[in-house]
């Protein structure tokens, strides 16, 4: 338990001084200091002045110095690979893996454990960091900071430079779907590397984060579903169609809105879009004319697939 305070401690002082750097917020150095002190105390009362441990521990101060420097660097690149951006992630979540090393220097038995568990660490860095740059795109830019969101919008060659429009540009190019694919893939890596240690909570955190990354993919797809709609649908409205080509125009635009899987896709609630009760509703109505029922036999036929 006081190893876990002092770490959180320290890494809420790492949070303060990075807001500190970005947002030159002085109203936050008193809760640096703070928060170094107490965890400082707490990890000289379990270590003393002369373990081991402080030498590791000086490590993560450098790796985190080193991150720093290394996200500047990265703003005036023209090509930064997903390598480079790894390691970023993993310095930057330094101070994260002190726990790790806690845990480590009380026993210095089981090394290959100690590894297993900084990989993990490292690739969940990864996807944490993914989804931060997504969440604080606007942010980023506005600070001249360097982000992986920003970065491949970069590549598009988009000429508008305002963070709103970029903002929308992230999700309509598919640029964010990329983005939470990626941090899947990476919450993958971390679990596979631990997949045989009984460290459930860990695991759970990894799955956790790899459910809410697909969720966000669905969020973004209904979004733009929702705007794919309002720009495609007509709102034109004819003086004069005969009743035969109203239903022969109503009968090709329920065809043509009919998702592969057999469903309807309609009103949007607080679970997204619905389709279950759409395609359920949208069934039922064309079931009890014959001329519809008729006309779009196959149509019913997938949609009962779907439903069933």
């Amino acid at each position: 338990e006081l190893l876990n305070t002092a770490g959180y401690l320290y890494y809420q002082a790492t949070i303060f001084a990075d807001s500190l750097i970005d947002e030159q917020d002085a109203s936050k150095f008193p809760l640096i200091l703070i928060c170094q002190e107490e965890s400082i105390k707490i990890l000289t009362y379990i270590f003393g002045l002369n373990h081991d441990f402080w030498q590791v521990w000086n490590t993560r101060k450098q790796e985190y110095l080193e991150a720093i420097f290394l996200e500047k660097s990265f703003s005036k690149k023209e090509s930064v690979t997903i390598e480079e951006y790894e390691l970023l992630a993993d310095k930057k979540s330094a101070f994260g893996k002190v726990a790790i090393d806690c845990l480590y220097c009380f026993d210095n038995t089981n090394i290959d454990l100690y590894n297993q568990l900084l990989i993990s660490h490292k690739y969940f860095s990864v996807a944490f960091q993914l989804n931060d740059d997504i969440q604080d795109l606007k942010s980023d830019i506005e600070k001249g900071q360097f982000n992986w969101a920003r970065y491949l919008l970069g590549q598009e060659k988009i000429e508008n430079k305002d963070p709103k429009t970029l903002e929308k540009f992230l999700y309509i190019r598919g640029i964010a779907t990329q983005m939470y694919k990626l941090g899947i893939n990476y919450c993958d890596k971390a679990y596979a590397a631990i997949e045989n240690v009984d460290v459930e909570d860990w695991k759970n955190v990894l799955m956790e984060t790899k459910k809410s990354f697909l969720v966000s993919i669905k969020e973004i797809e209904e979004y733009l579903e929702i705007l794919s709609s309002g720009i495609s649908l007509s709102k034109h409205k004819k003086s004069y169609v005969s009743i035969e080509n109203s239903i022969k125009y109503a009968i090709e635009f329920i065809k043509s809105k009919q998702i592969s899987d057999g469903s309807w896709r309609e009103y949007v609630n607080q679970g997204g879009i619905s389709n279950v009760w759409a395609t359920a509703f949208i069934i039922t109505k064309i079931s009890e004319v014959e001329i519809l029922k008729s006309n779009l036999n196959n149509e019913i036929t997938n949609a009962l697939s779907f439903i069933v």
